[in-house]
């Protein structure tokens, strides 16, 4: 499970670490 913060990128809880760029500017969240 992936959560990132968006703005800022930071990870909450991730398997693996992902780009904060994805991320960049929207909240995204895979199950």
């Amino acid at each position: 499970m992936y959560v990132v913060e968006a703005g800022t990128g930071q990870v909450l809880a991730s398997k693996s670490v992902v780009s904060d760029s994805i991320a960049q500017g929207m909240r995204v969240t895979l199950p």
